[in-house]
């Protein structure tokens, strides 16, 4: 029988660690992989083809919902069971749009890792038990509406790679380091973003992107403090 391949994301090394233990306890499931922030897991999905990846929320250099959201438009998407440190409406629903299956609270111990993952696998949600089942109901069927009317779906891919690198306080030259491109292709890359946003500046990134739900500002806030 063919096992469940796992990849574990956190940018934790002990949480990485206690999460392969708890799963590599089990005969039908493989860890194939770990990633410690965004990009490397986008890289570590394209190499190893898990059928589901484990993520952090709150993730360096690319953060858990656009992962997400790159993740399940690949051309062999995996399922994705989001960790978090914290809940918060607008993080429950950001992620739920951009493909994930479930949302499960750290705080909530390792007791509910195994069904989580197992019903993610088969193709449906799971959410820790202190999420209220109705908030979840109205996520799962609300709209995406406003975030398909954003400018941000007029990006390509790299460009959001780029927007978020920026919100996250990168310059272009730490950037290009970052994705393996050159200054001058990084420049034209935000320079595209100027003119399909209609923003100028790092700060008036940062308020695009709390403003359409693409980071949330309390999350966005505890990164920069």
């Amino acid at each position: 029988m063919a096992k469940l391949k796992i990849l574990v994301a956190d940018d934790h090394s002990v949480v990485r660690e206690g999460i392969r233990r708890l799963l590599e306890r089990e005969a039908d499931i493989e860890v194939v992989a770990e990633a410690e922030d965004g990009l490397d897991t986008l890289k570590k999905q394209s190499r190893h083809r898990p059928d589901l990846v484990i993520l952090d929320l709150e993730m360096p250099r690319l953060n858990g919902t656009e992962v997400t959201r790159q993740l399940c438009a690949a051309s062999h998407p995996p399922r994705v069971l989001i960790l978090s440190g914290f809940y918060c409406d607008d993080s429950l629903r950001a992620v739920l749009n951009a493909g994930a299956r479930g949302y499960l609270l750290k705080g909530g111990g390792a007791k509910d890792l195994l069904p989580a993952v197992r019903a993610v696998a088969a193709g449906r949600y799971f959410f820790s038990r202190q999420l209220q089942s109705d908030v979840v109901g109205a996520y799962l069927d609300k709209s995406s509406r406003a975030e398909k009317s954003s400018g941000i779906q007029q990006l390509s891919d790299r460009e959001r790679q780029v927007f978020l690198l920026i919100v996250e306080g990168y310059n272009t030259g730490r950037i290009a380091d970052m994705l393996s491109i050159s200054p001058k292709t990084a420049e034209k890359h935000r320079a595209s973003i100027i003119r399909k946003l209609g923003v100028n500046t790092p700060v008036d990134m940062v308020r695009y992107a709390i403003r359409h739900g693409v980071i949330q500002a309390e999350s966005w806030g505890r990164r920069q403090a």
